[in-house]
């Protein structure tokens, strides 16, 4: 019986005595961001312009330490993938959304932020637009696109464009 309690005694002592208090985990740093996307539609009746929540899809790509090119992406960019240029690899994107918004909880940084309105047989589908973005700790960053009523099919439009 004395010799099991010590073989125990050991036991325990391997098993908890090899434990080694693990470093203070740092949080990672983030911020938030609120991202809304619409299109203006003019009502032919009135002449009157509403702003109407668009279905899109909205991707993030984080841009420190990298030269991302939107031109050489081709199709690739609907998948969420960007050239960078520096690697001359693609690399996907960090965030994404498909719907009317996005409101996420975000690591702290720089990002190109890409929207395309989602394929339809409505006049302005695909038309896209993109701008950078800087994600401080704690901060939220409120952000939203409005396209214009005349946007064409596959069309570029600037980001500023119906402030």
């Amino acid at each position: 019986m004395k010799n099991l309690f010590s073989v125990l005694t050991l036991l325990t002592l391997l098993v908890f005595g090899g434990c080694k208090k693990e470093d203070d985990v740092k949080p990672i740093p983030t911020g938030d961001i609120d991202l809304g996307v619409y299109k203006n539609t003019l009502d032919p009746a009135t002449g009157k312009t509403t702003r109407e929540a668009v279905q899109c899809t909205i991707w993030m790509w984080k841009t420190d330490d990298r030269n991302l090119d939107l031109a050489a992406s081709g199709s690739e960019i609907y998948l969420g993938r960007i050239l960078d240029k520096n690697t001359n690899k693609y690399v996907s994107a960090e965030y994404g959304a498909i719907g009317i918004n996005m409101k996420e909880k975000v690591v702290t940084g720089k990002y190109l932020v890409y929207v395309f309105i989602n394929k339809s047989d409505q006049k302005g589908s695909q038309a896209y637009s993109y701008t950078n973005v800087e994600i401080k700790e704690d901060k939220k960053v409120s952000i939203r696109k409005t396209f214009s009523p005349d946007i064409n099919t596959l069309q570029y439009e600037e980001w500023n464009t119906n402030k």
